[in-house]
């Protein structure tokens, strides 16, 4: 069954903006992990796993309960966006004299 083009807009914000929150979750466990001394595989697995809790049930709430490609790609991207942007700001603030 195919779906409105303005419903999948929808979706592909809502994953644009979840893969943005990956990446702020990401931000988060990264100065986790350098305030404490907690090992990096345990943060990472932790990331992973919201991850993949959060792509399945943002699946479960689309409209027909299944994820499609596309819904994964958009929180890919939102994540890439995010965590260039972070890069690409702490590159400026180094490079300042």
């Amino acid at each position: 069954m195919e779906l409105a083009p303005a419903v999948q807009l929808m979706q592909a914000g809502r994953f644009l903006l979840l893969g943005a929150a990956l990446g702020l979750a990401y931000d988060f466990l990264g100065g986790l992990r350098d305030g404490t001394r907690l090992p990096a595989a345990p943060c990472d697995v932790l990331l992973f796993l919201a991850g993949l809790l959060c792509l399945f049930a943002g699946g479960l709430a689309s409209v027909e309960g299944r994820l499609r490609l596309y819904m994964v790609l958009c929180a890919a991207t939102g994540w890439v966006l995010k965590v260039s942007a972070a890069a690409a700001r702490a590159i400026n603030s180094s490079f300042v004299p």
